[in-house]
């Protein structure tokens, strides 16, 4: 179990013990408590005090990436019978600016992002994605150089009276810690691609390219919700589920548990889910330091949730168009948004 000092998150000097991201904590935090599952053991006792603690919330996000897809199923692939009607979403359920919060340190006292996620509303017994994302300058959906920004040497380019939007120095120091996507080809990117068409290409040919760190997944509960804490010490690659085909192991991080419904929220009356225990694993991301230790300095950041679709019409998982995949749903700031307060920026030291 992680033991994570929440301070005025929990009450001052109380302290919230919970598994890395899958609800294990007190209640309300993530599966009903019967079907909460005890960490393996395959994570370190950890204590992470919250020094400075900042809040941004979530709003939409309208992912540009025209393979993803809705997941409109749980954990264990019970459909959401409610929300879908003649085999497609019917729009029932949405997402909104009142749903999530992210707490976080902006002083932490360990080489990585940690915080808080409170979640109310979601998709019930549903796995999400957390994402630590890097803010580029370049590319067409960079932030550009009309606010303030830092070069990759960490130089700070100021502009009249603006705060710092882009970020490319903290968007490489994330990027090769964890993982690239490039949004101009809208594929996942290595070190190779990044150097290529960012770091030594012309900078009116550079593509848009983002570092994201996948932190790790929360389990919501039967209401969509879900409190605990993370902390951003490992880098993961993807997913994996029990019932995937030659699921990747590497770290078992929820389970086996089984998903139930005390209200019908989102499965419809009389929902006869799947008895067949779950067990979720994440695969490590490869040919990166763990733990994660991130270089001193000020970073600035967005904060993402994607559904997990578990490989959904991918190598090892289900295929049907209910599965989903990858959608990202909701954001700290949508692209273009230069309102400073709204910015994940933390330091480390």
């Amino acid at each position: 179990m992680k033991i994570i000092n929440l301070g005025l998150l929990g009450g001052v000097g109380t302290l919230l013990t919970v598994g890395l991201l899958n609800g294990c904590g007190g209640s309300g935090s993530g599966y009903p408590s019967a079907q909460r599952p005890s960490n393996n053991g395959s994570q370190s006792t950890l204590s992470v005090a919250l020094t400075a603690p900042a809040q941004v919330a979530f709003v939409p996000y309208n992912d540009p990436w025209p393979s993803s897809k809705p997941r409109m199923w749980d954990i264990s692939n019970n459909p959401y019978k409610d929300w879908i009607t003649d085999g497609k979403p019917n729009g029932k359920f949405a997402y909104n600016s009142q749903q999530v919060t992210l707490t976080y340190d902006k002083t932490p006292t360990t080489r990585y992002f940690s915080g808080h996620i409170a979640a109310r509303g979601l998709k019930p017994n549903f796995a999400y994605q957390l994402k630590l994302i890097g803010k580029p300058v370049y590319g067409s959906r960079g932030t550009g150089t009309s606010t303030s920004y830092i070069e990759r040497d960490g130089r700070l380019r100021k502009v009249g009276d603006t705060p710092v939007n882009g970020d490319d120095w903290a968007n490489e120091k994330v990027g090769y810690s964890a993982r690239w996507w490039c949004d101009t080809d809208q594929i996942n990117a290595d070190d190779a691609h990044y150097r290529t068409h960012y770091v030594n290409a012309p900078v009116k040919r550079r593509h848009t390219i983002y570092a994201y760190h996948f932190i790790g997944d929360f389990i919501t509960d039967t209401l969509g919700n879900y409190d605990g804490n993370f902390a951003g010490q490992r880098s993961y690659h993807v997913t994996w589920s029990s019932w995937n085909t030659n699921p990747i192991k590497d770290v078992q991080f929820f389970g086996p548990a089984t998903p139930s419904s005390e209200s019908d929220y989102g499965y419809g009356a009389n929902a006869q889910l799947n008895p067949t225990p779950t067990t979720l694993f994440y695969e490590m991301e490869r040919g990166r330091a763990d733990p994660v230790s991130l270089p001193v300095g000020t970073y600035h950041c967005r904060f993402m949730i994607t559904e997990e679709s578990f490989h959904n019409n991918y190598n090892g998982g289900t295929n049907d168009p209910l599965g989903g995949f990858w959608k990202s749903v909701l954001i700290s700031e949508t692209p273009g948004d230069t309102i400073s307060a709204n910015d994940v920026v933390f330091t480390i030291q």
